[in-house]
């Protein structure tokens, strides 16, 4: 690096720096992430120097250099494939993968508040706001949400799987890549995720309910012609057919009763057998309705409202809920309604993800 400046053609200083293999002092690297003020870290930093008898001047000095570094090395955070690509920083892998994976960490917390909600340059002008509710500096909000964006705009059009699309494209690791998933996921597809009563349901929890719906209600390929994450149209057409399992609703509820013998108490058995009919109806009116885009987009406010909240209601404990559940369940894998095969693998792909959704926001209540 060098800077050159004079007053003639023939007369120039010059400044130069020779500069190896380059070194990251990772606490001054989260420092720069977090956006804190140079005043504020030149005092958290003087702990750290008070054996060198450094002055404020001169960690300054090192603090600016530190900041001046991270700005060169940002446009290649913003393209991290680029960085097998040039040769003015010499970093080994482990050093570019621990780079990349901080600067596109995200906060849970910061995720939360941006789910479901269209990334738009209004939102990015309110983040104070999300700043203050989350304790997260205002900076790292922002980079948070540019990073969405980039990242959302990288792989719209890009065919293939789609969170391998992310991995490689920005070479983040599975954990991290499979959060951006379910954040582009859920904006995709516009899931309602932003409703008062869902306040307490936390981005760790509504990652792991859509990943089970990524898992079960998508067609085996990521994204479509377009590049956007599918949902598979024709499967949620065939649940209407789940519909029709009511008609036996007395066969259907001695099995349940049934099951649910074999792992309850007696109490729980008579509790599970006076709420059967509502809960069985509610769950095959979820699944014959899902076809509606409407009612897809609900889905989490809706399992939230006609399951959740009525098994809470009724004092269940998260225990009991399981054990029915797992009967319910069972009564399907087994078979033991006679099923057509289709609509058997079918329902049953349904009620997992369902399954999945109801015990992680019952615990939530």
């Amino acid at each position: 690096m060098c800077t050159m400046t004079g007053t003639s053609p023939s007369s120039f200083t010059m400044d130069v720096l020779v500069s190896n293999q380059t070194d990251i002092d990772w606490e001054l690297f989260e420092m720069w992430l977090d956006g804190q003020v140079e005043g504020i870290c030149v005092n958290q930093l003087r702990e750290r120097y008070k054996d060198e008898n450094l002055n404020y001047e001169d960690i300054l000095s090192e603090l600016q250099n530190n900041f001046r570094l991270f700005g060169m090395l940002e446009p290649l955070l913003h393209q991290p494939n680029m960085f097998s690509e040039q040769l003015v920083w010499q970093l080994d892998h482990s050093i570019q993968r621990q780079l990349i994976g901080r600067y596109y960490a995200l906060d849970d917390s910061v995720a939360r508040e941006l789910l479901g909600r269209k990334l738009s340059g209004r939102l990015r002008k309110d983040l104070d706001e999300v700043s203050e509710k989350t304790g997260v500096p205002l900076k790292s909000c922002r980079r948070q949400f540019d990073n969405i964006k980039r990242i959302f705009k990288a792989v719209e059009e890009a065919p293939g799987r789609f969170t391998t699309n992310i991995k490689n494209l920005f070479n983040l690791s599975s954990e991290l890549a499979t959060k951006y998933c379910v954040l582009i996921f859920i904006a995709v597809h516009r899931f309602e995720t932003t409703k008062k009563k869902l306040s307490n349901i936390t981005f760790s929890d509504l990652s792991i309910v859509t990943q089970s719906i990524m898992a079960n209600w998508t067609p085996g390929f990521d994204v479509d012609e377009g590049g956007d994450p599918v949902l598979d149209r024709d499967y949620l057409g065939t649940l209407r057919e789940i519909k029709n399992i009511q008609d036996r609703e007395k066969d259907h509820r001695n099995l349940f009763i049934q099951t649910v013998s074999k792992y309850g108490d007696e109490r729980l058995i008579a509790e599970a057998e006076s709420h059967f009919k509502s809960l069985n109806r509610n769950i095959l009116a979820l699944a014959s309705s899902l076809f509606h885009s409407k009612e897809l987009k609900e889905i989490f406010i809706s399992v939230l409202e006609r399951i959740v909240e009525p098994l809470a209601l009724a004092r269940f404990s998260s225990k009991q809920v399981n054990i029915m559940l797992k009967s319910y369940e069972e009564i399907v894998v087994e078979n033991l309604l006679h099923l057509e095969p289709m609509l058997k693998v079918h329902f049953i792909k349904f009620f997992s993800t369902l399954k999945t959704i109801i015990e992680t926001f019952f615990v939530r209540l």
